[in-house]
Parts: structure tokens; C-alpha cells; sequence
């Protein structure tokens, strides 16, 4: 009976309304972590220095560094962050800005589905699914540059897909533009344009003059601040990166490159679904392939290539030894192609009647995973474990009320080490904001890095040292600092705040 039940025609308006109230609980549970772990470190400090200082007419045409040495990723990152920054100053409210933009995407996340292909129940689900993803989730609330990656895919992969259909100048402009904001976002998103040669090749597309001049000219309209920031520091860049790519590509033996394949594939399943081991993915890819092999008479064969195509893309980034081969933020291109298509394959083989059970299981699941990692204070897009701004400014309170609100020194030890850009930013734009005045700075001389925490002179009255979370901050530096800090004052109170560790310290007098 229920099976008959299932079998029959649902109303659209039911179907919508489902799908609506399901995204509005995506949100609920978005807003719940961004509530809580809105990660906030050096690479995020950094970028709000830089942002409030093009409002104060100090234009850039760099972005923030990259792990390649002299590699700079796009400056767009620091312009968008501009007007939110000077609005509202606090990281947890331009988060929410970002949050909001990134949210809407989501019906076009279906959008992009149905336009490939071509159900009604893929594309819905498709829209859930991917606004309950806890990588997607954690992307809502990570203000790192890589973050506007995600508003940008779905107009390149539409517009991608109607070239495809018929050529046409204007999606090719388009195709340009997107493909160069996705660069704009990450430098290392450059190696994605090997794939759009594979789709002409695939799909025996034809070279057009005016397409190319359309694709090129959009391309580096956007990537502008590339070429201007080349010129004016002499191709820096440039070698840099073929010094890059000449060193850190490794032949490696056949049986390591599967292995990296489906270890990075089971990552990628593990933080839009579900945990599971790369044996167990390798397991499961051979069983989809045999079943889609039985029912290869309802498979679309023309939209599941074009996935797979731009979904190889993770192999690429396998060949490379640096460390944004290793980081979870290069899924950021893949994750709503990847949820698309591995929604349509389950829809493939799978009866309504198991669908609607399975669907309802995985949202569960991924549900209960966001809700674990804000508990946890783990985040697949941060080293550090719990260097959020709601424990930050917790932390900031705490020495201002129990300094009295007298003027304090603070010593940090963090990630980097001796680089007090994080705390200066918030002292200056959370803690002078709300208490009316900001501490000394006791630590190494900051000339040459951001911050406005100005050397402590008269070691008088309260020292407050601030430990951040690891990983990446060694025992040892921590029991340096103390020790040094021993010479000058006296501990009066230790106190855990989350995962930061405050000490309370009175400067010794003479």
C-alpha cells in the first residue's frame, strides 16, 4: 500500500513545500554554528586589516599569500570584505553577510542539477542535500577567500553546460569571467582551466574565433590584478610558480596514485554525507558501477561525463606536494557537481520507495555531523581547534573585567608565533569598541607586520598571556613565554576559556 502511495502523482506545492521547509532547517542549523565557530585567526585578521585600509584609500592588487612563497591569490577577496568591515567591524557580523550571499545560492544549486539532469526529485533533492553538507555548512561560516568559490560555481557550470548545447559568444564570456572570479579566489584554482580543453575534445566542440576572443577577453578583464600585479613586481609570481611546479611534481607508482584518488574521494563523501573509508568508497564505486552497468538503458550519459570531467579535478591537485593539495577548501569547485551527480546516480538506482527513507537517513546524518563539529570545536577548513570569535571575544571580556577596565598589558602565544596580528585586530575593533580604550602589547617588536598594540613601557599593574588552541602551538614556546614572563611578573589565576588557556599575572615592582 505504501508502495501505491509512493507510485502516485505528489502536488508540486507539496513537493516545493517540503524542499522549502527542509532548506529553512539548513539555515536553522547554519545559523546554530555560525553562532559558535566563526574561525578567526592570523589569515582572517590579516585580510580585515587590509580590507579597512582600502576603505581608507589604500588600494591593493594583491590578495592574501598562499602557501607558495611569492604566490599571491586574488585581491577580489580583500574588496569584498571592504564595505562589511567598515559597516560593522566585528568578524562575526561580516560573517553574516557572507553567510546570507552563500545561502542563496542553494536554489540554484537545484537549478544547476535540473538543468543537467533534467528531473524534478534530483534537483530537490540535490538543493537539500547540499544545504545540509557539513563541508558546505562550514563554508557559510569560514571568512577566507576561497568561501566566494561556492557563489560562483553554479553560474560556471550553467553556463558551461548551455556552451555545450550551442555555442554562443555570450556564454563564453561568461564561461571566462566565472572560471577567472573561481582563480580570483585561489590561485591554486588556475590548474582547473586544463579541464575546459578536455570538454571540447569530449564533446567535439568547435574552436571559434569570436568565442575565443569572448573567453580570453572576460578572463582577463577579471584576472587583471594578476597581469598588474606581474608587471609591477617584475613576474615574481611567475617564477615562482614554475620553480613550484618544476619541484613539487613526483612521479608516483600506479597503485599510490589509485589510492591517493580514492582516499581524496572518500574524503570528499565523508564531509558532504557521510564517514567513510577510502576502502569502503573504492567498494562502493565498484558496486555503483556494476548496477549503473544493469540499468545503463535510464542513465543520462551526456551530463554524468560532463561531472566526471571537472570531478577528475581532485586527481590533478593530487600531483602537487604543497599544502593546498592536502586542504579541504579544493573541494570548494566540486561539492555541488559532486552532491548533484552522486544524488542523480543514487535516484538511478535506487526505487522512490528506498529514496525517500535513504534521503531523510543522510540528512540526519549530516545534520548530527555539523552539530558534532560545533561541539567538538573541529572544522575541516581551520588548523586551529577553537579559535572562534564568540570564544575570542569571551576571552577579551575576561581581561577587561578583571583588570577593573585599568589599562593592562597582554603577551599571546599562537599560530604564528610572535605575530600578534589577530589580537591586535581584536583588541582594537571589539575590545576598544566595547571598553573604550585597548592593552599594551608585551612580546617581540611587530615593525613590518599589521597591528596597532602598542609596546608595553611602565611594567605596571595587570599582564594577562593568552594561549591559543592547537595544533600548530608546541609546549615548548608555551613554557618559554612563561618562563620569560616569570622574570616579570607573578601568576595570580590560570583560567580555561574553551580551548584558550588565560593566565592572570601582576607585574613584579623595580
Amino acid at each position: 500500500m505504501f508502495k501505491k502511495l509512493l507510485a502516485k502523482q505528489v502536488p508540486s506545492t507539496v513537493i516545493l513545500a517540503v524542499t522549502a521547509i527542509g532548506i529553512i532547517l539548513a539555515v536553522w542549523l547554519g545559523i546554530y554554528a555560525l553562532v559558535h565557530q566563526v574561525a578567526f585567526g592570523f589569515d582572517q585578521a590579516r585580510d580585515a586589516y587590509e580590507a579597512m585600509s582600502i576603505i581608507k584609500g589604500d588600494f591593493k592588487i594583491i590578495g592574501p599569500s598562499s602557501d607558495v612563497q611569492g604566490v599571491f591569490h586574488g585581491v577580489l577577496w580583500y574588496y569584498l570584505l571592504a564595505i562589511p568591515y567598515a559597516v560593522f567591524r566585528d568578524p562575526q557580523v561580516v560573517a553574516v553577510v557572507f553567510f546570507i550571499i552563500t545561502f542563496m545560492t542553494v536554489p540554484l544549486a537545484g537549478f544547476v542539477a535540473f538543468k543537467l539532469f533534467g528531473r524534478r526529485d534530483v534537483a530537490l533533492s540535490t538543493s537539500l542535500l547540499y544545504a545540509f553538507s557539513p563541508l558546505f555548512q562550514a563554508f557559510t561560516r569560514w571568512l577566507s577567500n576561497p568561501v566566494y568559490t561556492l557563489i560562483v560555481a553554479p553560474f560556471f557550470f550553467l553556463s558551461l553546460w548551455r556552451y555545450i548545447a550551442k555555442q554562443t559568444v555570450k556564454d563564453a564570456i561568461v564561461i571566462g569571467a566565472t572560471i577567472a572570479l573561481i582563480i580570483q579566489s585561489d590561485f591554486a584554482f588556475g590548474l582547473l582551466l586544463i579541464l575546459l580543453p578536455v570538454y571540447f575534445l569530449v564533446f567535439k566542440l568547435k574552436v571559434r574565433f569570436w568565442d575565443f576572443v569572448g573567453f580570453f577577453s572576460s578572463l582577463g578583464i577579471v584576472s587583471l590584478s594578476y597581469v598588474l600585479a606581474e608587471i609591477k613586481f617584475k613576474g615574481r609570481a611567475t617564477i615562482s610558480m614554475l620553480d613550484f611546479i618544476s619541484k613539487s611534481h613526483n612521479v608516483i607508482p600506479i597503485q599510490e596514485q589509485i589510492l591517493g584518488f580514492l582516499t581524496k574521494a572518500a574524503e570528499l563523501f565523508s564531509l558532504s554525507f557521510f564517514s567513510m573509508k577510502p576502502a569502503i568508497v573504492g567498494l562502493l564505486v565498484i558496486v555503483l558501477i556494476a548496477m549503473l552497468y544493469f540499468k545503463r538503458a535510464k542513465i543520462s550519459r551526456k551530463p554524468l561525463i560532463f561531472s566526471l570531467i571537472w570531478l577528475a579535478n581532485i586527481f590533478i591537485f593530487l600531483f602537487f606536494s604543497a599544502g593546498f593539495a592536502k586542504s579541504s577548501f579544493v573541494f570548494a569547485p566540486s561539492l555541488l557537481l559532486f552532491i548533484a551527480t552522486i544524488t542523480y546516480l543514487f535516484y538511478t538506482i535506487f526505487p522512490r520507495i528506498v529514496m525517500i527513507p535513504l534521503m531523510i537517513v543522510i540528512i540526519f546524518y549530516q545534520a548530527v555531523t555539523t552539530i558534532g563539529w560545533v561541539r567538538s570545536e573541529f572544522t575541516p577548513l581551520s588548523i586551529q581547534r577553537g579559535n572562534t570569535v564568540a570564544i575570542e571575544k569571551e576571552v577579551i571580556d575576561y581581561t577587561y573585567i578583571s583588570s577593573g577596565s585599568r589599562p593592562f598589558t597582554v603577551a599571546v602565544v599562537g599560530n604564528p608565533l610572535y605575530i600578534y596580528t589577530t589580537w591586535s585586530f581584536l583588541y582594537e575593533y571589539i575590545g576598544q569598541d566595547r571598553y573604550g580604550f585597548k592593552p599594551s602589547l608585551h612580546g617581540k617588536d611587530q615593525a613590518g607586520y599589521l597591528g596597532t598594540l602598542n609596546p608595553v613601557k611602565d611594567k605596571e599593574g595587570d599582564l594577562y598571556l593568552i594561549i591559543e588552541p592547537g595544533p600548530g602551538i608546541y609546549p615548548i614556546f608555551e613554557e618559554k613565554e612563561k618562563t620569560e614572563l616569570d622574570i616579570y611578573s607573578n601568576l595570580i589565576e590560570e583560567k580555561k576559556i574553551g580551548n584558550f588557556t588565560v593566565q592572570k599575572r601582576k607585574y613584579k615592582k623595580n
